[in-house]
Protein backbone atom coordinates (compact mmCIF):
# COMPACT_ATOMS: atom_id res chain seq x y z
CA UNK A 1 0.00 0.00 0.00
CA UNK A 2 1.18 3.49 -0.82
CA UNK A 3 0.10 6.86 0.55
CA UNK A 4 -1.71 5.12 3.36
CA UNK A 5 -3.63 7.00 6.64
CA UNK A 6 -3.76 5.56 9.79
CA UNK A 7 -6.89 7.57 11.46
CA UNK A 8 -7.47 7.19 15.65
CA UNK A 9 -10.48 4.88 15.58
CA UNK A 10 -7.99 2.28 13.85
CA UNK A 11 -9.25 2.23 10.31
CA UNK A 12 -6.54 2.30 7.52
CA UNK A 13 -6.63 4.24 4.21
CA UNK A 14 -4.90 4.00 0.47
CA UNK A 15 -5.50 6.71 -1.61
CA UNK A 16 -8.77 7.53 0.15
CA UNK A 17 -10.00 3.83 0.49
CA UNK A 18 -10.61 2.11 3.56
CA UNK A 19 -8.79 -1.25 3.34
CA UNK A 20 -8.67 -1.79 6.67
CA UNK A 21 -11.85 -1.90 9.55
CA UNK A 22 -12.15 -3.23 13.13
CA UNK A 23 -15.72 -3.36 12.56
CA UNK A 24 -15.37 -5.03 9.32
CA UNK A 25 -17.08 -2.64 7.66
CA UNK A 26 -17.10 -2.31 4.63
CA UNK A 27 -15.18 -5.56 3.89
CA UNK A 28 -11.96 -5.14 1.27
CA UNK A 29 -13.86 -6.95 -1.26
CA UNK A 30 -16.52 -4.22 -0.81
CA UNK A 31 -13.52 -1.70 -1.73
CA UNK A 32 -13.80 -0.05 -5.27
CA UNK A 33 -10.69 0.57 -7.69
CA UNK A 34 -8.65 -1.63 -5.25
CA UNK A 35 -5.56 -3.36 -6.64
CA UNK A 36 -5.25 -7.19 -7.42
CA UNK A 37 -2.27 -7.73 -5.29
CA UNK A 38 -1.88 -5.75 -1.56
CA UNK A 39 1.74 -5.54 -0.67
CA UNK A 40 2.73 -5.41 2.90
CA UNK A 41 6.11 -4.24 3.55
CA UNK A 42 7.61 -3.41 6.61
CA UNK A 43 11.56 -3.83 6.45
CA UNK A 44 12.91 -5.60 9.77
CA UNK A 45 10.22 -4.89 11.67
CA UNK A 46 7.53 -6.68 10.44
CA UNK A 47 3.92 -6.88 11.17
CA UNK A 48 2.30 -7.83 14.78
CA UNK A 49 -0.64 -9.61 14.87
CA UNK A 50 -2.64 -9.32 18.86
CA UNK A 51 -5.49 -11.25 17.68
CA UNK A 52 -6.72 -13.48 15.33
CA UNK A 53 -5.22 -13.53 10.96
CA UNK A 54 -7.97 -14.92 8.78
CA UNK A 55 -7.06 -14.97 5.47
CA UNK A 56 -10.58 -15.46 3.01
CA UNK A 57 -9.19 -16.00 -0.58
CA UNK A 58 -8.90 -18.52 -3.26
CA UNK A 59 -5.89 -17.63 -4.18
CA UNK A 60 -2.36 -18.80 -1.62
CA UNK A 61 -0.68 -16.82 0.47
CA UNK A 62 2.67 -16.47 -0.88
CA UNK A 63 6.33 -15.51 -0.02
CA UNK A 64 7.96 -14.09 -2.85
CA UNK A 65 11.57 -14.05 -1.99
CA UNK A 66 14.09 -17.15 -1.45
CA UNK A 67 14.43 -16.22 2.34
CA UNK A 68 10.52 -16.09 3.12
CA UNK A 69 9.14 -17.93 6.07
CA UNK A 70 6.81 -18.38 8.56
CA UNK A 71 7.90 -18.15 12.52
CA UNK A 72 5.90 -18.64 15.32
CA UNK A 73 7.29 -18.38 18.84
CA UNK A 74 5.98 -19.26 22.08
CA UNK A 75 3.32 -21.83 20.43
CA UNK A 76 2.50 -25.31 21.42
CA UNK A 77 0.56 -26.82 18.09
CA UNK A 78 0.71 -25.70 13.90
CA UNK A 79 -2.80 -27.01 13.26
CA UNK A 80 -4.34 -28.04 10.53
CA UNK A 81 -8.43 -28.39 10.62
CA UNK A 82 -10.98 -30.40 9.56
CA UNK A 83 -10.20 -33.08 6.71
CA UNK A 84 -7.68 -30.64 5.34
CA UNK A 85 -4.22 -31.82 4.84
CA UNK A 86 -0.48 -30.37 4.64
CA UNK A 87 0.79 -30.73 0.70
CA UNK A 88 4.52 -29.61 0.19
CA UNK A 89 5.19 -29.45 -3.80
CA UNK A 90 9.19 -30.17 -3.67
CA UNK A 91 8.97 -33.28 -5.41
CA UNK A 92 12.75 -35.02 -5.75
CA UNK A 93 13.76 -33.26 -2.71
CA UNK A 94 13.40 -33.92 1.26
CA UNK A 95 10.20 -31.76 1.58
CA UNK A 96 9.75 -31.68 5.34
CA UNK A 97 12.55 -31.72 7.92
CA UNK A 98 12.56 -31.73 11.78
CA UNK A 99 15.19 -31.21 14.28
CA UNK A 100 12.99 -33.55 16.23
CA UNK A 101 11.09 -36.94 16.39
CA UNK A 102 8.20 -37.81 13.97
CA UNK A 103 4.63 -39.03 15.65
CA UNK A 104 1.93 -40.10 13.03
CA UNK A 105 -1.82 -41.07 14.75
CA UNK A 106 -2.03 -43.19 11.74
CA UNK A 107 0.44 -45.39 9.28
CA UNK A 108 3.28 -43.61 7.10
CA UNK A 109 2.40 -44.72 3.96
CA UNK A 110 5.10 -44.80 0.59
CA UNK A 111 3.65 -44.32 -3.08
CA UNK A 112 4.98 -47.86 -4.72
CA UNK A 113 2.54 -48.40 -7.38
CA UNK A 114 3.84 -50.44 -10.21
CA UNK A 115 2.41 -48.13 -12.39
CA UNK A 116 5.00 -46.01 -10.82
CA UNK A 117 7.92 -47.64 -12.14
CA UNK A 118 10.23 -48.75 -14.69
CA UNK A 119 12.88 -50.95 -15.23
CA UNK A 120 12.08 -53.40 -12.57
CA UNK A 121 14.54 -55.45 -11.73
CA UNK A 122 14.91 -58.70 -9.39
CA UNK A 123 17.08 -58.01 -6.65
CA UNK A 124 20.36 -60.77 -6.99
CA UNK A 125 23.01 -62.18 -4.01
CA UNK A 126 20.74 -60.49 -1.59
CA UNK A 127 22.56 -63.10 1.45
CA UNK A 128 26.00 -61.35 0.56
CA UNK A 129 24.74 -58.16 0.66
CA UNK A 130 23.32 -58.14 4.29
CA UNK A 131 26.82 -60.04 5.06
CA UNK A 132 28.04 -56.85 4.31
CA UNK A 133 25.69 -54.57 6.50
CA UNK A 134 25.98 -54.44 10.16
CA UNK A 135 23.73 -53.45 12.65
CA UNK A 136 24.67 -51.49 15.67
CA UNK A 137 23.44 -50.17 19.11
CA UNK A 138 24.50 -46.76 19.82
CA UNK A 139 23.84 -43.00 21.79
CA UNK A 140 23.78 -39.80 19.78
CA UNK A 141 26.02 -37.69 19.85
CA UNK A 142 23.53 -34.56 19.09
CA UNK A 143 21.41 -35.75 21.71
CA UNK A 144 21.12 -35.92 25.27
CA UNK A 145 18.13 -37.98 26.39
CA UNK A 146 20.77 -41.01 26.88
CA UNK A 147 18.44 -43.23 24.94
CA UNK A 148 19.63 -45.94 22.91
CA UNK A 149 19.30 -46.54 19.25
CA UNK A 150 19.50 -49.37 16.90
CA UNK A 151 20.32 -48.35 13.16
CA UNK A 152 22.95 -48.84 10.79
CA UNK A 153 26.58 -46.76 9.65
CA UNK A 154 25.29 -44.27 6.53
CA UNK A 155 29.46 -44.21 5.50
CA UNK A 156 28.84 -48.77 5.33
CA UNK A 157 25.57 -49.06 3.60
CA UNK A 158 27.24 -46.45 1.27
CA UNK A 159 29.39 -49.32 -0.06
CA UNK A 160 26.85 -51.63 -0.38
CA UNK A 161 23.72 -49.85 -1.36
CA UNK A 162 24.46 -46.36 -2.17
CA UNK A 163 21.22 -45.48 -3.72
CA UNK A 164 19.67 -44.79 -0.35
CA UNK A 165 22.24 -43.44 1.08
CA UNK A 166 21.29 -39.16 0.88
CA UNK A 167 23.20 -35.76 2.30
CA UNK A 168 21.46 -33.46 3.83
CA UNK A 169 20.83 -30.31 1.72
CA UNK A 170 24.75 -28.70 1.02
CA UNK A 171 26.03 -30.37 4.47
CA UNK A 172 28.12 -33.56 4.43
CA UNK A 173 25.94 -35.30 6.84
CA UNK A 174 24.57 -38.54 5.53
CA UNK A 175 21.07 -40.39 6.03
CA UNK A 176 19.77 -43.74 5.12
CA UNK A 177 16.72 -44.65 3.52
CA UNK A 178 16.05 -47.36 6.19
CA UNK A 179 12.80 -48.50 4.04
CA UNK A 180 15.59 -49.04 1.04
CA UNK A 181 16.23 -52.34 3.04
CA UNK A 182 13.64 -54.06 3.73
CA UNK A 183 13.45 -55.69 0.33
CA UNK A 184 16.64 -56.64 0.74
CA UNK A 185 16.08 -59.04 3.75
CA UNK A 186 13.47 -60.11 2.19
CA UNK A 187 15.09 -61.83 -1.02
CA UNK A 188 17.87 -63.03 1.57
CA UNK A 189 15.63 -64.98 3.82
CA UNK A 190 14.15 -66.46 0.39
CA UNK A 191 17.55 -67.67 -0.70
CA UNK A 192 18.35 -69.01 2.85
CA UNK A 193 15.22 -70.61 2.51
CA UNK A 194 16.28 -72.42 -0.76
CA UNK A 195 19.11 -73.63 0.72
CA UNK A 196 17.17 -74.91 3.89
CA UNK A 197 14.91 -76.69 1.60
CA UNK A 198 18.20 -77.99 -0.39
CA UNK A 199 19.62 -79.63 2.40
CA UNK A 200 16.40 -80.82 3.64
CA UNK A 201 16.19 -82.85 0.71
CA UNK A 202 19.74 -84.53 0.46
Amino acid sequence: MTNYKTMQNGQVFDQGQRVYSPNNNPTWAAVSGKPAVVVMWAENAGFTVTSELALKSTTPLTFPTYGGSIYMQDITWVRIGGNKSLYVANAGNESIKTAGGVWAGQNVTAYSDIRLKTDIRPIFNATEMVRKMRGYTYLRKDLTDGVREYGVIAQEIQKVMPEIVKREGDSDMLGVRYHGIIPVLLEAIKELDLRLVALENK
